[in-house]
């Protein structure tokens, strides 16, 4: 880092350090708290396969002055550090990553496929208690969107718990 920097993480988990001045995309969300994902990571497989899939990739929390590259999508808006980490643990649960596996048909992972996941209240204010493990997360989604015991069960099976 230098005098005027920021941090911009790129594909594969490397950071590299610009002049603020060269960041020309999504600048009005870096000073804000956000989580990036990889457009191109998520692990092999659909729902269709046999076995249990990620769906998406591992997220990461971006503090203010913080930005990504386009292998990258950035999520969220936040002047408080709570809410991109409540977001965080949303993209973790295994009902967002089935609501995106619904449309996803390649390892890549525009943003289109995201239009059938839920919105949320990531306050204190929530109908869902953030501060909760992501499986009791699951749970009190599956909950709010009145899931049956068979759908539940199908989620469960076919996406991966992640680590």
């Amino acid at each position: 880092a230098f005098p005027d920097s920021v941090e911009v993480r790129c594909a594969h988990e490397i950071i590299r350090y610009y002049k603020k001045d060269r960041i020309t995309k999504n600048t009005d969300i870096l000073n804000c708290y956000k989580v990036f994902t990889s457009k191109g990571n998520g692990g092999a497989g659909l729902l269709t396969d046999d076995k249990a899939v990620n769906i998406i990739g591992k997220s990461y929390l971006a503090e203010p002055n913080m930005a990504c590259t386009d292998s990258m999508i950035p999520f969220g808006a936040f002047d408080n550090k709570l809410e991109a980490i409540n977001l965080q643990k949303y993209m973790t649960t295994k009902f967002l990553r089935f609501m995106v596996g619904i449309l996803k048909v390649s390892q890549n992972l525009c943003q289109n496929v995201y239009q059938f996941v839920p919105i949320q209240n990531f306050t204190d204010g929530s109908d869902i208690d953030w501060s909760q493990s992501i499986a009791e997360i699951d749970k009190q989604l599956y909950a709010k969107y009145g899931l049956t015991a068979e759908e539940i069960a199908f989620i469960e099976s076919k996406v991966k718990t992640m680590a």
